[in-house]
């Protein structure tokens, strides 16, 4: 009978944690940056933002304790290139993930207090229109592929 109870009580927890991340209109999830090169003064994230609502919504600022300045970003073709350019908003389509990454939309640390080594975390609160914040701690400190 106490196995009952206790397999019971993990089922009844293990869904109202599903239940309560997916009631949230907005919710990330595998964010990463990479390791920072000797004397980079910028830096990226990438992570994934899920919108779990009927209607589009758009990224419209971020904030890290690591950085000076943080902007959202976006590669463009020019021409023969591809250039980064800073941009208002991302959008995430209603019912959908879209995945920030490189060479596509992502976040820039600008002016790094510091360099971002394997150890260091960082803190990211991510702004939307819908008036939802999200705040994170990343951990996932990649390196780089030379």
């Amino acid at each position: 009978m106490k196995k009952f109870f206790i397999l019971f009580a993990l089922i009844l927890f293990t869904t109202q944690m599903y239940a309560n991340s997916a009631s949230e209109p907005i919710t990330v999830q595998n964010a990463y940056s990479f390791k920072s090169a000797p004397n980079a003064k910028n830096g990226s994230v990438f992570l994934e933002i899920k919108n779990n609502t009927n209607s589009n919504i758009n990224l419209i600022k971020a904030q890290s304790d690591i950085s000076e300045h943080t902007e959202l970003h976006t590669h463009v073709h020019s021409k023969d290139k591809m250039i980064m350019k800073a941009v208002d908003k991302i959008e995430i389509k209603a019912n959908s993930t879209l995945s920030l990454k490189p060479f596509h939309e992502h976040i820039m640390l600008i002016n790094l207090k510091k360099s971002i080594q394997k150890d260091t975390k960082i803190s990211l609160k991510l702004f939307f229109d819908n008036g939802q914040n999200v705040s994170i701690l990343l951990t996932d400190i990649k390196e780089r592929n030379k």
